[in-house]
């Protein structure tokens, strides 16, 4: 009987070790085969935050196509001619200018036409436009927003890749909010012309007198200006904002005597009147409020 027993005891802690072993190389199979399973979720992850045609849905897309057209010639890094002669001026972008009559192109000008140059070109010259409320600006041109054949928006990825920054200009202001997210997402990254020196926040009280173009000024508002066509936002240093009354409008969301002691930033071509360092304001999207200092 005792050897019996003992038999049956040996027996069965062998068989519960042999039992063990397998749980143990099962675990570490699946583990191995886990870790393999997490590296390759790793690797495509990285691939796929990389890889911009991984996008599940185009940004800023459109409902409807109003024309397709044949693009013959890239102008700029905003501006298309197309077969039947047309050019067409993106609506949502402003990329730097390409230099004429003897100018120089201004910074990241030719990177912008060469990134558009290749956006197009390489999905095959098509693009499908959406019109806004007017057809042509002044000079002209068509105006447009411009799509590629798989649905993505053309101003949108110029301006999330930082070579244009947003221009709204009444009444075409379809999209004019996810134009706005797009380029500040390439600022907040700091990509393309946001690097440039022109694009750099400026303060109110350090402007030169002779300062003229496109810039981004900051400041405190010091008081709030009524005239029978204008309303002016008036910043520290005797910078100002003019905003006409006829695109109050755009700003009914807008309490204009609250911004008094608050920060606010401002992006446009700078000019001057009466001695005076003004800016065009037409939209909100050009403008940029802070939080009120506490206390």
């Amino acid at each position: 009987m005792g050897v019996s027993t003992n038999s049956g005891v040996n027996t069965g802690w062998a068989n519960s070790r042999n039992l063990a072993r397998c749980v143990v190389a099962d675990v570490e199979s699946k583990a191995r085969r886990s870790g393999r399973f997490l590296l390759c979720c790793w690797v495509f992850f990285l691939w796929a935050t990389a890889n911009p045609l991984t996008e599940a849905k185009p940004r800023c897309t459109t409902d409807r196509v109003d024309d397709r057209v044949s693009i013959s010639h890239v102008f700029d890094g905003d501006t298309l001619t197309v077969s039947d002669g047309r050019r067409v001026r993106l609506i949502g972008a402003d990329a730097p200018e390409m230099g004429r009559d003897g100018n120089l192109s201004e910074p990241m000008a030719i990177a912008a036409r060469d990134y558009l140059r290749r956006l197009i070109f390489s999905a095959g010259q098509t693009l499908e436009l959406h019109y806004d409320s007017e057809r042509q600006d002044h000079y002209g041109r068509t105006l447009a927003h411009a799509f590629l054949p798989d649905g993505s928006n053309v101003t949108a990825r110029l301006l999330e890749e930082g070579y244009a920054r947003h221009l709204a200009v009444p009444p075409n202001l379809w999209l004019a909010e996810c134009y706005k997210s797009a380029a500040a997402d390439a600022r907040a990254k700091h990509l393309g012309v946001w690097t440039l020196e022109a694009y750099q926040v400026r303060e109110s009280t350090q402007l030169s007198p002779r300062i003229r173009g496109f810039n981004v000024v900051a400041g405190s508002v010091t008081r709030i200006g009524e005239g029978r066509k204008n309303i002016w936002i008036n910043l520290q240093g005797g910078f100002a904002l003019r905003i006409q009354r006829s695109d109050l409008r755009y700003f009914q969301d807008w309490n204009f005597s609250d911004l008094v002691g608050q920060r606010l930033e401002a992006a446009g071509w700078i000019y001057q009147r009466k001695g005076q360092l003004r800016m065009h304001v037409r939209h909100p999207t050009a403008l940029r409020k802070f939080a009120a200092a506490a206390g």
